[in-house]
């Protein structure tokens, strides 16, 4: 599904041209949501230059799935260039790291790849712009079946 998805330029969205642009992109997380946030950015080819992992959430492997792990509190601590994070994580289970992310002056931007899920979070908001919200039509909006039906059915849900 992807491999088409890549192949039709014109439907990729501005936040993966933009990401793709990045220099330094890192990935945070390491759970089943990182795993499938990293194969989103597999099929775009974007690599990352490593992974970081919250020090609780740290295990033995020095790699996930291939990329170099870091903890992820050294790391921002140590870091004295601007990088780019894919949260590879939650936002809305994780607030705290979303805020932590957004306050580090070297973190330029925080992707959140499935992006839609945060409008129908009603409330969330973020401490700043850093944020930058990308959703994947086909990933995003027919994985959970929005299509023109469901807005006809339900557009006073949009209004």
């Amino acid at each position: 599904m992807f491999g088409e998805y890549v192949a039709a330029a014109d439907r990729i969205p501005e936040g993966i041209r933009r990401l793709k642009g990045e220099k330094e992109i890192y990935l945070y997380g390491n759970g089943i949501y990182a795993k499938e946030m990293l194969d989103i950015l597999d099929s775009f080819r974007i690599k990352v230059e490593g992974v970081l992992v919250s020090r609780e959430f740290v295990s033995k492997a020095e790699d996930f799935y291939g990329n170099r792990v870091y903890i992820g509190e050294e790391f921002l601590e140590n870091n004295r260039k601007e990088i780019a994070v894919v949260a590879g994580f939650h936002v809305l289970g994780h607030r705290e790291l979303t805020n932590r992310l957004t306050a580090d002056k070297y973190v330029k931007t925080v992707y959140v790849l499935n992006g839609c899920q945060i409008f129908w979070s009603n409330g969330f908001r973020f401490v700043d712009s850093k944020v930058y919200l990308v959703d994947n039509y086909y990933a995003g909006l027919l994985k959970r079946n929005l299509n023109i039906h469901y807005f006809k059915e339900n557009y006073t849900l949009f209004l």
